[in-house]
């Protein structure tokens, strides 16, 4: 074991099991001839028997896919019979598993065998190996019972005692009898004790609220899924600072969203640890993730680190942080495309961008404080062994998206706490407003010009008399408000129910159409047409997409310098501005009408029945389809987000002006802009 030279060994494995997982009774398997050739038919097999390495070289094997979730804690349990004590003195293998399948240079293992007559059971968790070696065992004995385990670094191994009838006959006979088992025992010869977090264990374990019983080698522990604390689980709590420990366990986990191009995450914590994972996702679970990105604190530096798929890019912080659990710490952390950025309390490393790959395949939960499975983080995207985080988080912000600490708001996560144990956290009250906790919960002391439960409500709209289907928009300079009227609405107050078929934008304004018949389309041949009409030179008309992340597909039709532009994006951001290149005002206050046509990387443009821009944007056709989501935006989007931002300055404004007329592809109807949903739209029938 250990460095020696490992030989299979000769013997019956009766029953091996890991934790309370049992192989299956009959496994089926490739028989192998005297002459070392692998047969292909099939044989039951109810007890495996290993003959060692034969004349040609050939070792007789069973392998199975990786054990899952044995980071903090395993259990086995297997029971083996010699061929004979000869092979008992040999160094021979029983069972092993490892982090890359060899446990060569220093990587993670797990391996049991025999040396010399003795039981050697030896495990390395990252900063050296562990063994125990059992007393010789009693050759006289027929079958052999081995347990083993280890909780952290704590490992044990026990080896019973257990003799059966000699004669072979006798032997076989009794494998065909049942043993009815005293209470706390199980097996097929009752030897080994029923786990303590087993149902059948008296008396059962008293893990509440689906918590999950872990054993320990005196007990067991509950860990408490999201929402709920105490030593069982018993209690429930809410969260509004995340509160993580390590020694639990604990984490949180979002459901992702795109970051492959570019990912900026800010966020605050303050730590009792020197070690532990702020933020971890990757391509997939698993020590061989692929890509990957990792914030996490390492020996008291912050570092980030991250593969895109060829290397692995590590960035430090220059001081350490304070390990006190008091002080909150602000950390700014990501990359755009292969290029680096780290900052803790405002002292920034950069990494520069070189060539390579520079988009992050990244697939998984977001982790927030820790991994459901550390077993399963890359090795490269932390220095030490894998830990969780001890101490609190709050406020993390993931490409301007907030992810919420909360019960409510994670997809999942286990033994989070609050920080404080109160219901006030940073984001309670809202504006700046200063949290109290009371007898009944709490209450906010607000700014000036904040009122409500929690600061949320501008004053200037405490007393509003906008519509139920309005929004208040607070106008502070001249101590008033506005109402926003929702589509099909108008007035001073949105309280006058109107119809439309022109369309009417004046800034600020949007209509957001979902296309009933997406599923159907073909995305390869995409057509839209309309007509407007606008004394502006710049505004957005129509956005055919999503408009979720920046590689979204789109096709966008606009005015820009007084000109129309076409912009359309197949994917990877593959998209060619396409301009009318004649001098031609879209801005004269006329009708026009547009059709763009998209026969897959072909475009055509048609202003006024006049074919104006006819381009092939991708000659190579490595995207074909415009995926744009079924949904099309008109004049610009929701309320809070600027057009030139979504855009990434394709566009500069809102449209201002008039749509009407539009036909989505080849259909025959044009589409109600009244039933979609939208503000700040008016009736532009009655005027030219």
């Amino acid at each position: 074991m250990g460095n020696s030279r490992r030989r299979s060994s000769q013997y019956i494995i009766e029953d091996l099991f890991f934790c309370s997982s049992y192989f299956d009774d009959v496994m089926t398997a490739a028989a192998q001839t005297t002459n070392g050739t692998l047969e292909n038919t099939p044989i039951n097999i109810t007890q495996p028997s290993f003959s060692g390495t034969d004349v040609f070289g050939y070792t007789s094997f069973l392998a199975y896919s990786t054990i899952p979730n044995i980071t903090l804690y395993y259990e086995f349990r297997l029971k083996f019979q010699l061929a004979n004590h000869h092979s008992a003195l040999q160094d021979n293998l029983i069972f092993f598993t490892g982090q890359k399948g060899q446990g060569l240079n220093g990587d993670d293992f797990l391996e049991l065998g025999l040396r010399n007559g003795r039981v050697v059971y030896s495990y390395n968790l990252g900063s050296g190996t562990a063994t125990i070696i059992s007393k010789p065992l009693d050759l006289t004995l027929n079958i052999h019972v081995i347990h083993l385990g280890r909780n952290l670094q704590k490992g044990w191994l026990k080896i019973r005692k257990f003799r059966i009838l000699t004669s072979q006959h006798q032997f076989n006979l009794l494998r065909s009898l049942t043993c009815d088992c005293l209470t706390g025992w199980k097996g097929a010869f009752c030897t080994e004790r029923v786990s303590v977090c087993e149902p059948e264990h008296d008396p059962p374990h008293l893990c509440k609220q689906g918590g999950t019983c872990v054993p320990l080698p005196n007990g067991y522990t509950c860990h408490c899924p999201l929402g709920t604390t105490g030593t069982y689980c018993e209690q429930d709590i809410s969260i509004s600072d995340a509160s993580f420990r390590s020694n639990e366990s604990s984490w949180m986990s979002f459901a992702p969203f795109y970051i492959r191009h570019k990912t900026h995450i800010k966020l605050q914590f303050q730590t009792l640890s020197p070690d532990g994972i702020l933020f971890y996702t990757a391509q997939q679970l698993g020590t061989q993730s692929g890509d990957f990105l990792c914030v996490s604190l390492v020996n008291g530096f912050t570092q980030l680190r991250y593969n895109l798929g060829d290397k692995t890019v590590i960035l430090q912080t220059p001081q350490k942080v304070h390990a006190n659990g008091h002080t909150w710490h602000s950390l700014e952390a990501g990359r755009v495309g292969n290029e680096g950025y780290l900052d803790l309390d405002g002292i920034n490393v950069t990494q520069k961008a070189s060539l390579g790959m520079n988009a992050l395949d990244a697939h998984t939960d977001f982790f927030v404080g820790g991994v459901s499975s550390l077993n399963l983080v890359n090795s490269m995207a932390i220095e030490n062994e894998p830990t969780g985080f001890t101490g609190c988080i709050r406020e993390i912000v993931i490409n301007n998206r907030e992810l919420k600490l909360t019960v409510t708001d994670a997809k999942g996560g286990a033994n989070v706490g609050d920080c404080d144990g109160t219901v006030c956290g940073y984001t309670v009250c809202k504006n700046s407003g200063t949290c109290r906790v009371e007898n009944s919960g709490f209450s906010c002391s607000c700014p000036q010009e904040w009122t409500g439960t929690t600061c949320e409500q501008s004053i200037h709209c405490s007393q509003n008399m906008c519509g139920s289907q309005a929004l208040c928009i607070p106008q502070p300079s001249s101590f008033s408000y506005t109402c926003l009227c929702a589509l099909g609405w108008s007035g001073k107050y949105c309280d006058n129910k109107i119809k439309f078929y022109i369309a009417k934008f004046v800034g600020n304004s949007y209509i957001k159409y979902t296309d009933p018949y997406y599923r159907k389309r073909d995305l390869q041949y995409s057509r839209i047409s309309l007509n407007f009409t606008t004394s502006q030179t710049e505004g957005l008309i129509v956005w055919m997409g999503k408009s979720e992340d920046e590689d979204n597909d789109f096709l966008a039709i606009g005015i820009a310098n007084g000109t129309l532009k076409v912009v359309i994006n197949l994917g990877e951001r593959i998209s060619v501005p396409l301009m009318h290149s004649k001098y031609f005002t879209c801005c004269d206050g006329r009708w026009h009408f547009v059709t763009v046509v998209q026969n897959q990387t072909c475009i055509k443009v048609y202003l006024d029945e006049e074919l104006i821009l006819f381009e092939d944007i991708d000659p190579q056709r490595k995207y074909t389809a415009l995926n744009y989501g079924g949904i099309c935006y008109f004049g610009g989007f929701e309320i809070g987000r600027k057009v030139n931002i979504i855009t990434t300055g394709l566009f500069q404004k809102e449209f201002i002006g008039k749509i009407k007329d539009v036909v989505l592809f080849q259909d025959s109807k044009k589409i109600q802009l009244m039933k979609a949903e939208g503000y700040n739209v008016y009736d532009g029938n009655s005027e030219n």
